[in-house]
C-alpha cells in the first residue's frame, strides 16, 4: 500500500468541496488498484460558514462510492455524524405515508430529539417525505410547524381540474414544495435523505437519492387519482405508498449495523369503531343518494368518499406489513402514534395530530431507552471507545 501511495505522489492540500472536482486524483486510482474491493467513501470538506453544500453531483459522477459525507470541521455535529457513520453507529429515521396523520411525525421527531438521540439518515414515503425533507434541510421546530400549517390549508394546496388524469391539477402543491425546499438537491444535504415513489412503468419502487429535493417529494406523494403523476426519466411515477409506505427495509440496508427508528402513522384498521363499521351502504352506490344522505332528512347511507378510498389504497400495504414480525425486525424501534381518531384527510387538524405524535413518541421512545439501559445496551448513536 505504501508503495502504491509513493507511486501516485504525495497528495497536496486537500481540495475543498466548493472547488472544481476535476476527476479522481492519482492517489485515488492507486488505492483502487491496490484494494479493488475496498469500501470507498468520500468526505467533502466545507468552510465553516457554508449554510448548505452545493455542486456535489460532479464529485459523485466521476467516482464509484459507497457513501459521501458533507463536513464542516468547525462544526462538532458534522464531525460526530461522520464518526457515527464510519463506525457503523449511525441512526436512521424512517417516516411513513399516511395523509394528514403524517403530521404526527413532527411530534415524534421532537420526542426523539428531546431524548438526545441524533438523526443521521432520513428515509421517507409520501407525507413522511414532506416532513422528512423539511428535517433534512435543517428546519427547526417552528419551521416544521409552519410547514404543517401550509399543508393544513386546503386553499393553498387544492386546485381542482377536469378529472381525466387526476382530481387536482397539482400546480399548487408543486409551487408549495418548491417554495419550501428551494433549489436544494438531495446529494447536497448535510443529512443524507431518500424518498420512495412507485414506478408504474417498471412495476417497482423507485428510491430517490439524488436530484432536486422538491421533485423527489412531489413524486413520492403523488397519490394516484388525487395528484397528477410525475415523469421521471420518461417513467410514470406515483405515490411511494403504493409499493412501500414505510421503507424501513431500505433504511436497514443503508444504515447497516446502525440503529433504525421507524414512525408508522397508518392504523391497521379504518372505518370501524368498537368493532362495528361506521359505513352503511349496499352492493351498489349511487352518487346522488350519497349526496342526498348528507341532508338532515336524507336516506340512511354512509359511504366513504372517492378521495379517501384512493388515499387509503396507498396505505394498506404498510398496514399489512406493520403487522408482520418479519417486517418489524428491520427496525430497532417502531413508533406507532395513536391515530385512530384522526382521518386520512383531516389536514386542518394538524395541531392535535402533531401533539398526539409527540405524546406517543415520548412514551414509546422513553420506554425503549429504559429497556435498552436495563439490558445494558448502549444509547443509540454512541460510538464505542477505541
Amino acid at each position: 500500500m505504501d508503495e502504491a501511495l509513493r507511486a501516485a505522489g504525495r497528495p497536496d492540500r486537500p481540495r475543498r468541496a466548493g472547488r472544481d472536482p476535476s476527476g479522481p486524483r492519482p492517489v485515488e486510482g492507486a488505492l483502487r488498484a491496490e484494494a479493488p474491493r475496498a469500501r470507498v467513501e468520500l468526505a467533502l470538506l466545507h468552510e465553516d460558514d457554508v449554510a448548505r453544500p452545493s455542486g456535489t453531483a460532479p464529485w459523485l459522477e466521476c467516482r464509484t462510492l459507497h457513501a459521501h459525507h458533507h463536513v464542516r470541521l468547525g462544526h462538532d455535529g458534522d464531525v460526530a455524524r461522520l464518526a457515527r457513520r464510519v463506525a457503523g453507529c449511525a441512526v436512521g429515521l424512517v417516516l411513513g405515508g399516511g395523509g394528514a396523520r403524517g403530521f404526527a411525525h413532527i411530534g415524534v421527531v421532537r420526542a426523539i430529539e428531546e431524548e438526545g438521540i441524533p438523526i443521521d439518515l432520513i428515509g421517507a414515503t409520501s407525507m413522511g417525505a414532506v416532513i422528512g425533507a423539511g428535517l433534512a434541510v435543517g428546519m427547526a421546530n417552528e419551521e416544521m410547524e409552519r410547514l404543517a400549517s401550509v399543508f393544513g390549508s386546503r386553499r393553498r394546496l387544492l386546485d381542482p381540474t377536469l378529472p381525466l388524469t387526476s382530481f387536482l391539477a397539482s400546480g399548487k402543491v408543486t409551487r408549495v414544495l418548491k417554495d419550501l425546499y428551494g433549489e436544494a438537491r438531495i446529494e447536497d444535504l448535510w443529512r443524507p435523505f431518500f424518498a420512495v415513489s412507485s414506478n408504474l412503468s417498471r412495476s417497482e419502487p423507485l428510491v430517490h437519492r439524488r436530484g432536486p429535493l422538491w421533485e423527489a417529494v412531489r413524486a413520492s406523494s403523488a397519490i394516484p387519482g388525487t395528484f397528477s403523476p410525475m415523469l421521471v426519466e420518461g417513467d410514470l411515477v406515483v405515490d411511494g405508498g403504493v409499493l412501500n409506505n414505510l421503507p424501513i427495509d431500505v433504511m436497514r440496508e443503508w444504515a447497516e449495523t446502525g440503529t433504525v427508528i421507524g414512525s408508522n402513522v397508518v392504523p391497521t384498521r379504518v372505518g370501524s369503531r368498537n368493532g362495528k363499521s361506521r359505513y352503511h351502504f349496499g352492493p351498489s352506490v349511487s352518487g346522488l343518494r350519497v349526496l342526498l344522505s348528507r341532508l338532515p332528512f336524507g336516506p340512511r347511507l354512509r359511504a366513504p368518499s372517492l378521495l379517501s378510498i384512493l388515499t387509503r389504497s396507498t396505505e394498506i400495504g404498510s398496514a399489512w406489513r406493520a403487522r408482520s414480525e418479519t417486517f418489524r425486525r428491520y427496525a430497532d424501534l417502531l413508533v406507532e402514534p395513536a391515530m385512530g381518531r384522526f382521518r386520512i384527510l383531516d389536514f386542518d387538524a394538524w395541531k392535535p395530530i402533531l401533539e398526539a405524535g409527540h405524546e406517543s413518541g415520548r412514551e414509546q421512545v422513553g420506554a425503549w431507552l429504559a429497556a435498552r439501559e436495563k439490558a445494558g445496551l448502549p444509547r443509540p448513536g454512541s460510538v464505542p471507545a477505541q
